[in-house]
Formats: C-alpha cells, sequence, structure tokens
C-alpha cells in the first residue's frame, strides 16, 4: 500500500526543499510530517542551488520576478540572461518545460544621463542621451548644441 504522502517523500529525498501548511502559514516540512494525514504540502519556492547557482525547478509561479535568469529546459536546451517573465514557469510535460535556473550575472555599467538648459529656461529638460563617460558628454555639449544655456550630467549605474 502506498503512502499518502510518497510523492512528497521521494522529493524530499531528491533534496527537494519541501513546505506545509500550518495555521495558513507556509513552514518547511520535516519527515515527522508526513505521518500526519491531514498536513497539506508544496514544494518550496526556495530552493536550495548548486555550486554553479542552478536551482531545480519543479514547476510553479515564477520564482525570480523581475530579475534577469538563466533556464535549462527538459529538452536539455539552455538561455542565458533573459528577464523571467519571458518564461511559462508553469510545467506542460514538454520538452520546454524549466528544469532549473539561476539568477544571472548582473554587471554594473555606468552612464552618464544629461541634463539640459534651454536659453534661460529655468526648467531642465532630462534628455535620453547616455555616454559610458563625462568626457564624452563634455564633447558633445561643447560641439554640438550652442543654444544650450548649461548642462548637467547625472552619473547613472545600470545592469546590463
Amino acid at each position: 500500500m502506498k503512502h499518502k504522502h510518497e510523492k512528497w517523500i521521494h522529493l524530499m529525498a531528491d533534496g527537494v526543499r519541501i513546505e506545509t501548511d500550518v495555521n495558513g502559514e507556509w513552514i518547511g516540512a520535516y519527515w515527522g510530517d508526513f505521518n500526519d494525514n491531514n498536513l497539506t504540502f508544496r514544494i518550496s519556492p526556495n530552493q536550495p542551488a548548486d555550486k554553479d547557482g542552478w536551482i531545480q525547478w519543479l514547476g510553479g509561479e515564477n520564482p525570480a520576478n523581475g530579475k534577469r535568469v538563466d533556464v535549462k529546459f527538459k529538452d536539455q536546451g539552455c538561455l542565458f540572461n533573459l528577464f523571467s517573465t519571458n518564461f511559462d514557469w508553469w510545467h506542460n510535460r514538454s520538452a520546454r518545460d524549466i528544469v532549473a535556473y539561476r539568477i544571472a550575472k548582473q554587471e554594473k555599467v555606468v552612464l552618464y544621463q544629461w541634463i539640459i538648459y534651454i536659453n534661460n529656461d529655468k526648467h531642465p529638460v532630462l534628455t535620453s542621451y547616455f555616454y559610458p563617460d563625462e568626457t564624452a558628454l563634455q564633447y558633445v555639449y561643447q560641439n554640438n548644441l550652442k543654444i544650450v544655456q548649461r548642462a548637467e550630467w547625472t552619473r547613472i549605474e545600470v545592469e546590463k
């Protein structure tokens, strides 16, 4: 006769973190919990990562909403450094089910955004001109925009 929670026992034995619902709060399950027939279980959204940062994924809601991720699919394919919202995280029993993911390594890049004041206007015009360094920005300002009363630049760090 099969144990009622056999599926969860096998997953936990394979190293998957399992949670149980106790009075409406999900907490980490332990082996003794499987003897309680009244408990409900789920796969924890907080799984441990391997040495390369990969986290086993068994389906469910997006675990890294708003972040860039690398993903591995059941068909052994991989995609790297894409927004997590680009993927269907639920399993559909297809070759494109995600079986592992990791947060993509992000590099911070320093850019400068130009804020210009035209003529005697007291309100700045925030431009969409971004330059990798202050020197390039000064060159464009001095040589191309004669109508500018003054210019300021803001240093911005963005993730690449």
